[in-house]
C-alpha cells in the first residue's frame, strides 16, 4: 500500500511532465493565452456567486420529458446586473455567472436574451479558467495568505476541468479520472492535528491539501466545482440594468435511478423477488423520477415546474433538501428536509425562496464530509383507462378458464375442440392490442405491467392448444387449473393497480 508521501512524490512527479514531453501550464500562462485578466474576473465572479440571491431575482426551472430517457430543462433568469463587475479587458460589460450546470453533456443547448437575440458564453478553458483561479484565491485565504505549491494548484485545476495545456485534448472520460484523482488526494491528505499558524507549519502538499479539505466552506467549494461548471456570460449590459435569460437544453435522465448509495446493488433473484412484489400490489404503475437542481441556493425566488406526460399523471411532487454525511468509521447516512411540495396535478409547480447556499453548512464531527444538494421528486401514475382494459381482458381469460374446469367438473364436452380452441384464444387477440403506443417514457415505465399483458396473451393460446392436441382429459384439466391460477393472478395485480389509478382520479376531481 502507497503512503501519503508516495502519493505526493507521484504528483509532484506528475506535475513536472504531463507524460507527452511539454510542461504543465500554470495559471499565469493561462491567463496569457486568455488574453485577459482572470484573476480580477475570479475574484468578482466569487462575490457574485456568494451573493447570488442578491441579483438573481427570479430563477423558473421548467422540466419536460420528450422520451423514455431524455429530458428537456428550460431555465427562465431575471436579474439586476450587479454594479461594478467589470474587468480592464471588458470595461462597461458585465460578465455574470447565471447558471452552475452539472458536468454532463447538454444537447440542443440554446441562451437567448428576453428579445429573443441569442447570447454568447466564455469557453470552456475560460470557464475552468476562472474556476481554478476562484479555488486557488480561497486556498490562500485559508492558508493565511501563504502561496499555494503548484502542485495543489495543479489539483484544484483537475477538479474544476482545465486541461494541461494548449495542446492537451482530453475527452471526458480522462477529465473525470483526473478529477477523481485530484479528489482522491485531497481526501487522503493528514488533517491537521488543532490549530496551527501558518508561521509554525511548513506549506508542505500534504499539509496543504490537508488544511483545505479539513475546512468546511473550502471543502464544499471543491465539491462543488468537481460536480458543476460555471456558464459565464458577458456583455450583460450596466449595473443596475434588469435583464432576462432563458437557458435551454436537454440531457439523460434515469427514471428509474434511485438516490446512489454505497450499499452493494441487490442479487438478481431479489431484484426478481421485488418486481413480483410490486406487481402484486399494484405498485408497477408507480415509478419515482428524481431531478437534481441548486435553483432554491442561486436565486431570491424560485419555481419549478414539470408537466407530466401523456397518459401518466402526477401523484405527488416534493421539492427536497438532501443532507448526506459521510464518515470513514460508520459509513454515511442522509436525511432530507421537504422545502415544498404539489399533488395530483397536470403541471407540478413547486416554490422557495431564501434558502441558504451548501457552502454555509458546517458539520459537528471533522471526520464528517457533509454534502447538500436540492432534488425535485415527482412520482408519476400510469392514468386509469389504460389499466381498465387490462382488468377487463383478465377477467375475461380467467373467466373462460374457470368455465372451462367447472364445465369438466360437471361433465360437458366441447362439441368442437377446433371452434372452442378459436374462440378461446380471441382474448389474446385483444390483449395484444393493448400495449401502449404513447409516450416514450410512459411506454418504458410501463415495462414491469406490461408483462401482465404478456402473460394475458399467452394463457389462452396455451388453453387452446390444449383443445387442438389430444392430450388427454386429466392432464389437460390439471393445465388449464395451472392456467387458471395465473390468470387469476393477474387479475388481482391489474385490480390492485386500478384501485391505485381510481384513488388517484378521485382525489384530482375532488375539491
Amino acid at each position: 500500500m502507497e503512503s501519503k508521501e508516495d502519493n505526493d512524490a507521484g504528483a509532484e512527479a506528475q506535475d513536472e511532465s504531463t507524460g507527452d514531453g511539454k510542461s504543465r501550464w500554470s495559471l499565469g500562462l493561462w491567463s496569457e493565452f486568455i488574453g485577459w485578466p482572470v484573476q480580477i474576473l475570479a475574484a468578482a465572479t466569487a462575490v457574485r456567486i456568494e451573493r447570488e440571491r442578491l441579483w438573481v431575482r427570479r430563477r423558473i426551472e421548467r422540466f419536460v420529458f420528450l422520451d423514455g430517457r431524455r429530458l428537456r430543462k428550460s431555465i427562465d433568469i431575471e436579474l439586476t446586473v450587479p454594479s461594478n463587475f467589470t474587468t480592464a479587458a471588458t470595461p462597461g460589460a458585465a460578465i455574470l455567472p447565471v447558471a452552475q450546470p452539472t458536468k454532463r453533456f447538454m444537447r440542443n443547448f440554446r441562451m437567448v436574451d428576453e428579445a429573443g437575440k441569442e447570447l454568447a458564453s466564455l469557453t470552456r478553458d475560460e470557464n475552468s479558467a476562472v474556476s481554478t483561479t476562484m479555488l486557488a484565491q480561497h486556498a490562500e485565504e485559508v492558508v493565511g495568505g501563504q502561496s499555494i505549491p503548484e502542485s495543489v494548484v495543479f489539483d484544484l485545476a483537475d477538479v474544476a476541468g482545465l486541461r494541461w495545456h494548449r495542446d492537451d485534448f482530453p475527452d471526458d472520460e480522462a477529465r473525470q479520472l483526473r478529477r477523481e484523482s485530484a479528489l482522491e488526494r485531497f481526501r487522503m491528505a493528514p488533517t491537521p492535528a488543532g490549530y496551527v499558524t501558518p508561521e509554525a507549519q511548513a506549506l508542505t502538499p500534504a499539509c496543504v491539501r490537508g488544511r483545505l479539505w479539513a475546512d468546511d466552506v473550502m471543502r464544499s467549494r471543491i465539491l462543488q466545482r468537481a460536480e458543476r461548471f460555471l456558464l459565464l456570460v458577458p456583455d450583460l449590459g450596466e449595473g443596475g440594468e434588469r435583464r432576462k435569460l432563458t437557458i435551454e437544453y436537454e440531457w439523460e435522465v434515469d427514471p428509474r435511478e434511485e438516490k446512489r448509495s454505497s450499499r452493494p446493488k441487490p442479487s438478481i433473484p431479489a431484484r426478481a423477488r421485488s418486481v413480483v412484489r410490486q406487481i402484486a400490489r399494484g405498485e408497477s404503475i408507480d415509478h419515482p423520477v428524481n431531478i437534481p437542481t441548486r435553483g432554491p441556493f442561486s436565486a431570491s425566488s424560485y419555481h419549478a415546474e414539470v408537466l407530466a406526460p401523456e397518459d401518466l399523471t402526477v401523484v405527488g411532487s416534493r421539492l427536497r433538501l438532501v443532507t448526506t454525511e459521510v464518515n470513514d468509521r460508520s459509513g454515511g447516512s442522509s436525511r432530507w428536509d421537504e422545502i415544498a411540495s404539489d399533488r395530483s396535478t397536470p403541471l407540478v409547480h413547486l416554490y422557495s425562496n431564501g434558502r441558504r447556499p451548501p457552502e454555509e453548512v458546517r458539520k459537528d464531527s471533522p471526520a464528517t464530509e457533509v454534502l447538500q444538494a436540492c432534488v425535485v421528486r415527482v412520482r408519476l401514475r400510469v392514468r386509469a383507462g389504460l389499466v381498465l382494459p387490462v382488468v377487463l381482458t383478465a377477467s375475461i381469460v380467467a373467466a373462460m378458464l374457470t368455465g372451462g374446469i367447472v364445465a369438466h367438473i360437471v361433465g360437458y364436452h366441447p362439441q368442437s375442440a377446433t371452434l372452442a380452441a378459436v374462440l378461446l384464444a380471441l382474448p389474446a387477440l385483444y390483449a395484444a392490442y393493448l400495449l401502449p403506443q404513447g409516450h416514450g417514457l410512459m411506454r418504458r415505465l410501463f415495462v414491469q405491467f406490461r408483462s401482465i399483458l404478456v402473460i394475458l396473451a399467452l394463457l389462452p393460446y396455451a388453453a387452446a392448444a390444449t383443445l387442438a392436441i389430444d392430450l388427454g382429459s386429466s392432464f389437460r384439466y390439471d393445465l388449464w387449473i395451472g392456467l387458471d391460477t395465473l390468470a387469476l393472478a393477474c387479475l388481482l395485480a391489474a385490480s390492485s393497480a386500478l384501485w391505485r389509478a381510481l384513488r388517484v382520479t378521485r382525489n384530482v376531481v375532488s375539491p
